[in-house]
């Protein structure tokens, strides 16, 4: 196996002991780095943030080497002009794919990720997964989907009066099947279909969950920390995934890119022609189990047979009699 050297670490001066951000961001804002204006991330916000400290020095992995600007006290500090540009690329991908009225798919189970993609994601209307990934929620998901309509079933007889037939013992069983399936399935209930696109916080313990979507072709944003692999994602942003405020800012932030591509995707269907009247009545008429007149032809009349003259009234008609 080849060995690959550690990157030559930029040891940051002593004098910057006490702010290490002052560094930074002093060092970034001299370059003329061009910056989005409908960015909703600017690059002061990522180091208030903390999103450029990695892991430390004995745990990294090879291939973040690029996205590695240094090191201090023993742990490795992220190139921010690189996560600028990753992320910059995932919004514009994001807005994209919920302009066309698909959904973003936000997951992450860790204790740090949970909460806050949990309300993120309400906060935008898109799907969710922050308490287990059932294996084959998008390889298997038809079954999924049954799951899913038992678990609307169990509240609808919690809802209904018919419950009081029930005894209490199977009441019981029937509020611990709907709290379970609540816990692992509320996120994706009214997801409806596959999603367009996935968010993943910890790529490491959502490895389940990358390779469903990398199996079907669906896309992966995903935040890479010095230890991930950023070729298992097709939209890696490098910044700390473990932090609580670092996990908060770009999802908030992909939050805001869900919710201007839906306001898109409203726009458009509402600039779409309306159908005419008579194409919404014979669609009402299909849907009442009414359909347009037809003329039945029976299959015992020849092609190409003469027709036979229509009996006129003065015709005498003449009856047989069966015996």
């Amino acid at each position: 196996m080849k060995h690959v050297s550690p990157p030559k670490l930029r040891v940051l001066p002593r004098v910057i002991q006490r702010g290490l951000g002052r560094h930074l961001e002093g060092r970034l804002t001299q370059k003329e780095f061009a910056m989005s204006e409908s960015s909703a991330i600017t690059m002061r916000q990522m180091i208030q943030a903390g999103a450029h400290f990695g892991h430390r020095v004995s745990r990294w992995n090879p291939k973040m080497k690029s996205y590695i600007y240094g090191a201090r006290n023993g742990i490795y500090i992220l190139n921010l002009e690189s996560s600028y540009y990753e992320y910059e690329r995932a919004r514009q991908f994001v807005a994209k794919i919920t302009g066309e009225g698909r959904k973003l798919l936000f997951v992450g189970t860790k204790s740090a990720a949970a909460e806050i993609l949990e309300t993120q994601a309400k906060r935008c209307n898109q799907p969710w997964v922050t308490h287990r990934w059932l294996g084959g929620t998008l390889t298997n998901w038809s079954t999924i989907r049954q799951s899913i309509e038992k678990l609307r079933r169990l509240e609808k007889l919690t809802e209904e009066a018919s419950a009081k037939n029930y005894t209490k013992k199977e009441l019981l069983q029937n509020e611990r099947q709907r709290a379970k399936l609540e816990r692992n399935l509320s996120g994706i209930k009214d997801m409806g279909r596959l999603p367009g696109a996935m968010f993943v916080v910890d790529i490491n313990r959502e490895a389940i969950a990358v390779a469903e979507a990398r199996r079907l072709g669906i896309p992966v944003i995903a935040l890479l920390d010095t230890n991930c692999d950023p070729d298992q994602v097709d939209y890696g942003i490098p910044a700390n995934d473990d932090a609580f405020k670092s996990i908060e800012l770009f999802a908030a932030a992909l939050a805001n890119a869900c919710i201007e591509g839906a306001a898109k995707y409203k726009e458009v269907q509402a600039r779409k022609p309306k159908q005419k009247e008579g194409q919404v009545a014979a669609a009402d008429d299909r849907q009442d189990g009414k359909g347009p007149e037809v003329e039945v032809i029976h299959s015992g009349a020849r092609r190409g047979a003469p027709e036979k003259p229509e009996a006129s009234s003065d015709d005498p008609v003449t009856v047989e009699e069966s015996n």
